[in-house]
C-alpha cells in the first residue's frame, strides 16, 4: 500500500522504520544525502513526527537525530497516523463495509470536494490496476476484479492498515473468526493429508 501515499509520507515511514528496526541514531548528513533532502525539510519532516506520534521522541544533537519511543510503543503503530488520515484509505475501507455508497455522498461526509473524490479514484485506479488487477467504480461505489484478486487485496489491506488494536472488526466478529478456523483446522489437515497442497 505504500505507493497509495505521498512521497513525503514514503520518506517519514522510512526514517521510522530505520529506527526501528535499525539504528535508533542517525547521521544528519547521511539521512539528507540518502533521502535528497535538505536542511529545512529534514527539521519540517522531525516536526511533523513529534506532532504524530506522541510514544515518541526525537532529538537532534552533535550532527546526530536520536529516536527513542515510549515503552508502550508498537512498532505497527507508524502506520496509523498517515493510513487512518488520508481519505482514499477510508473509501476503500467504507466500500468493504457498505453497499450503495454514492461518491458524492461519501465526499459531503468526509468534508471533500467531490471533484477531489473522483481526482482520488482515478490516481487510486490507475495504481491498483497494474499491482492488484482491480479498480473502483462508482454509483455506486465497489471493487471490481477478479474474486481472487479482491480477496487478495483487502487482506492485505486490513493487515498492512489496520494492525493489532487498530483493526476495524468487532468483537464478536473476530471470535466468530477464530471459531471458525478452530472448527475447520481439523478438516483442513486431513485434506491436505489426503491431497497435498502441491497437487493443486
Amino acid at each position: 500500500m505504500r505507493e497509495l501515499i505521498s512521497n513525503a509520507e514514503n520518506r517519514r515511514l522510512f526514517i521510522l522504520e530505520y529506527f526501528i528496526y535499525g539504528n535508533p541514531r542517525v547521521s544528519l548528513d547521511d539521512l539528507k544525502k540518502t533521502l535528497h533532502m535538505t536542511d529545512s525539510t529534514l527539521i519540517a519532516d522531525v516536526e511533523k513526527m513529534k506532532a504524530m506520534y506522541p510514544g515518541l521522541s526525537l532529538r537532534i544533537s552533535d550532527g546526530y537525530l536520536n529516536a527513542s519511543f515510549s515503552p508502550t510503543f508498537q512498532p505497527a503503530e507508524i502506520y496509523v497516523p498517515i493510513t487512518h488520515n488520508k481519505l482514499i484509505f477510508r473509501l476503500v475501507r467504507r466500500i468493504f463495509f457498505e453497499e450503495d455508497l454514492a461518491l458524492t455522498t461519501l465526499a459531503a461526509q468526509e468534508h471533500a470536494s467531490v471533484s477531489s473524490a473522483y481526482r482520488l479514484v482515478h490516481e487510486f485506479n490507475a495504481i491498483a490496476k497494474e499491482q492488484y488487477h482491480l479498480q473502483i467504480e462508482s454509483s455506486p461505489c465497489h471493487i471490481v476484479g477478479k474474486e481472487e484478486a479482491v480477496r487478495a487485496f483487502y487482506r492485505d489491506f486490513f493487515l498492512e492498515l489496520y494492525p493489532g488494536k487498530y483493526q476495524p472488526f468487532s468483537a464478536d466478529f473476530m471470535q466468530n473468526c477464530r471459531n471458525f478456523v478452530r472448527d475447520f483446522a481439523p478438516f483442513f489437515n486431513q485434506m491436505t493429508t489426503l491431497f497435498p497442497l502441491e497437487t493443486f
